[in-house]
């Protein structure tokens, strides 16, 4: 992350195959770039246009945290560079509400996380296990996820910060080097992935949640229950760690062609490449069809076509084929409404799940919710379409809009949804700006 490119051709390259890379590629590709040679590559009145602004902007920004102020030198040399448009309040608050659009949420139990394109973080919701303690101000991530009271962030450099509470030691040895690419948390313990494919836990380990931990390379994805994790090798073998009060490491063969994971408080999902999805933890699980309710023998096998699975506390959905939904529910765990999805129609693209509720995404971006209510989960669920991402906490849940806003339904009594943020509220570029400008202007 500390070379500095200063070959224009390569800056070239960063416009002329933009709209091909993902950002995780550019920052790959582009660690750290020289404004200066930007500017004079650019020299010309006709040979950048006011959208490549918005695209530099947003990935300097992923690149690194520091480069807000080079951001900010480049829109003061707009008038020059464009050559046809001064700078000026508009264009600066065009640029900011472009960068403060979220692009990813994630849920703890009472609070919420959302990611903006400029690479800044917004913490909102409960205050009573100092979930916002801590919360970054600074530039620069990529990725988020949410413990029980505790979160964690993922930077452009591979580097990985942690806020929140820190009663359980959630916040003990988070790794203070570089080089992750995916990260994941517990109740209490958080889990991070390196390059390489290696596995990295920390936090609380009363209930041996970093017991175990697999120690060879070549893992791709990790997820974490309550106590206990589960990671997918790149042979289709998954691994697992931690508590097994539940038996949630047990009865089940790590050996197959899995293809993703996921966790609950008291059982695990593997799905398959075949489609066919594998459940396991506690003694006896069922599988609600929708033409049904059916025991099956321990672990789960699924044989419907799936292509997406999620986890609640105690309840799991899967996603298939068609756009379908089925549950897998302990029947000593439901709460009235759990089963309520037997009246869902088909077309869903994405699923979330609760404690007691889950979410569907459709393929209008629409969004239906069902499951208990007894704590107003599903109060306010949004009713129309241009949704775009799904997230669910205890009882509450939030959702992302094809216009970068937010909305936060559900459940107040532990102040989840205060401060919710505002697309148009946050105004981190336009207030540097204006202090910068002040020092720089010409």
């Amino acid at each position: 992350m500390d070379k500095i490119i200063k070959d224009s051709t390569i800056i070239k390259d960063l416009f002329e195959n933009s709209d091909e890379l993902s950002n995780q590629d550019i920052i790959k590709k582009f660690p750290k770039v020289n404004f200066n040679l930007l500017i004079s590559y650019y020299n010309s009145p006709t040979s950048i246009e006011e959208k490549d602004l918005l695209k530099i902007a947003e990935y300097m920004n992923y690149l690194d945290c520091g480069q807000l102020e080079n951001v900010l030198i480049l829109i003061k040399h707009s008038d020059i560079v464009l050559g046809k448009r001064s700078l000026n309040e508009d264009l600066t608050r065009e640029i900011n509400i472009e960068l403060n659009k979220f692009i990813s949420i994630a849920c703890g139990s009472f609070h919420s996380v959302g990611l903006r394109k400029d690479g800044s973080i917004v913490t909102w919701g409960g205050y009573s296990k100092h979930q916002r303690y801590d919360s970054p101000v600074d530039f620069g991530y990529i990725a988020i996820a949410c413990g029980g009271y505790h979160s964690v962030a993922l930077r452009g450099d591979g580097s990985v910060t942690t806020w929140g509470d820190n009663s359980k030691n959630q916040r003990k040895n988070t790794p203070k080097t570089a080089g992750y690419i995916k990260i994941a948390c517990g109740s209490d313990h958080s889990v991070a992935l390196t390059e390489d494919g290696r596995i990295v836990t920390w936090g609380d380990n009363s209930n041996d949640q970093l017991k175990d931990m697999p120690s060879k390379s070549g893992y791709i994805a990790i997820a974490c229950g309550d106590y206990h994790s589960v990671a997918l090798h790149k042979n289709g073998s998954v691994a697992t760690w931690g508590q097994t009060l539940f038996n949630e490491r047990d009865n089940f063969s790590t050996s197959g062609n899995y293809i993703a994971i996921a966790c609950n408080s008291q059982q695990s999902m593997a799905l398959r490449d075949d489609g066919v999805i594998v459940v396991w933890g506690s003694t006896i699980r069922y599988e609600l069809m929708f033409d049904g309710i059916y025991q099956i023998n321990h672990p789960v096998y699924s044989k419907n076509l799936y292509v997406g699975i999620a986890c609640g506390t105690y309840h799991s959905v899967g996603l298939t084929r068609d756009g379908k939904i089925n549950m897998f529910v302990n029947l000593s765990n439901t709460f009235i409404g759990q089963t309520d999805y037997i009246k869902l129609n088909d077309g869903y693209i994405a699923i979330a799940c609760g404690l007691h509720h889950s979410l569907a995404l459709r393929e209008d971006g629409s969004i239906a919710t069902w499951g208990n209510n007894s704590k107003n989960q599903r109060d306010d669920s949004p009713t129309g379409n241009g949704y775009i991402a799904i997230s669910c906490g205890n009882h509450h849940s939030v959702a992302i809009h094809s216009d970068g806003s937010i909305v936060t339904w559900g459940s107040n009594l532990d102040d989840q949804r205060d401060d919710s943020p505002v697309l148009s509220q946050n105004n981190n570029i336009f207030q540097k700006f204006t202090e910068f400008y002040k020092k720089m202007k010409i």
